[in-house]
Order: structure tokens, then sequence, then C-alpha cells
């Protein structure tokens, strides 16, 4: 494996890893698990099959990882396939599952695999931020602050970062979401 597989597939591990720490506690599953501990043994190529496998029975959690591993260039020799990628972040979205659609609002967002649409991405974070994904809660928040995707509105912004700052699966950002509370309720106490 050449040095640059190695790394895509450490980079691609450590996506799933965080993908799965994003996930409510009710949606991470066995999928996650056994890929991801394909991965620590580097078997990156077992984790693949195993996806496509589960692929057939259109499982979403299934479609969203392979998606992730597509975006990472895990499949394809290395190269990254962002369009790729959002096809299997729709199929996954379609079926409700809240990565998914957040991930698919990451590629609205960024232009990363689909055309940039702003207003887009923002009702897919809406989407998944009220389904629960704390990552969505948080983004929704930044993009009604901002008004970016929709009208600014520092009461919605406010509403969706509280939800972000208690989300249980953000741990790591809980700080961010405070300092950024504290800033809105600021802003919105000047005239």
């Amino acid at each position: 494996m050449s040095i640059r597989q190695t790394f895509l597939h450490t980079a691609a591990y450590i996506c799933i890893a965080s993908a799965a720490f994003s996930e409510s506690q009710s949606e991470s599953s066995h999928i996650t698990s056994f890929v991801e501990s394909q991965f620590a043994s580097g078997k990156p190529e077992e984790a693949c099959k195993f996806l496509d496998n589960l692929e057939k029975e259109y499982i979403p959690e299934a479609l969203y990882l392979k998606g992730v591993l597509i975006l990472n260039g895990v499949y394809d020799g290395g190269v990254r396939n962002p369009r790729q990628a959002s096809i299997y972040f729709a199929k996954a979205a379609a079926l409700k599952y809240a990565p998914a659609i957040a991930a698919l609002g990451d590629s609205y967002l960024d232009g990363d695999g689909t055309e940039k649409n702003e207003k887009e991405a923002f009702l897919l974070y809406k989407q998944a931020a009220d389904l629960g994904n704390g990552a969505a809660q948080f983004n929704v928040a930044i993009l009604y602050r901002d008004g970016i995707g929709t009208k600014k509105s520092q009461k919605m912004a406010l509403k969706y970062m509280r939800m972000a700052a208690r989300n249980k699966s953000l741990v790591e950002i809980h700080e961010d979401a405070t300092v950024i509370i504290n800033e809105i309720i600021n802003e919105m106490k000047q005239p």
C-alpha cells in the first residue's frame, strides 16, 4: 500500500469515527463499528466489500458510510469522488438518515459534488437538525445568524445553537456553542 493510500485510508477512518460520533446515540450501530474495526485492523478493502453488500439492502447507514469513503478517496484507488459521494448521501437522505442529510447539506453549501446552493444547504441542515443531528443544529444556527441560505434571524440562531449545546453527541463543541450563544444574546440586546 502506498503512502498516499495509507494516508487516505487513515483519513477515511477518522472521518468514519467522527461521523459515528456526531450521530445521535441511537443511530450508531454495528455497521459503523464493523467498518471502524476493519480500518483499525488495516483492512479497508474488507470494509468496502461489507458496505457494497449492504448497499443492495438499501440500509441508510451503509449508504452514508459508503458515501463518506467515496468522498475521502477510499474507493477508486485514492481518488476523491464528491459527485458520487453526494449520490450516496442523497440515497440515505431519502430514507431520513440525519447524518446523510447533513452531509448532503455540506455538499450543497460547499459546492463539493453538487452545484453550490446555500438555500438547499440550509433546508437540508434544518431537516437533519430537526431529526436531532447535533452538527446540523450547529450549522443551522450559524446560517440563521449570518443569513446564509435563509433570512437572518438571531432568535432562530439562538434556538438552534441552544439545541446544539444540549446535544450529547457534540461534547467537543459545547464550549464553542456556549460562546456563540452568549454572542447572539449580546447582539440581540443591542438596539
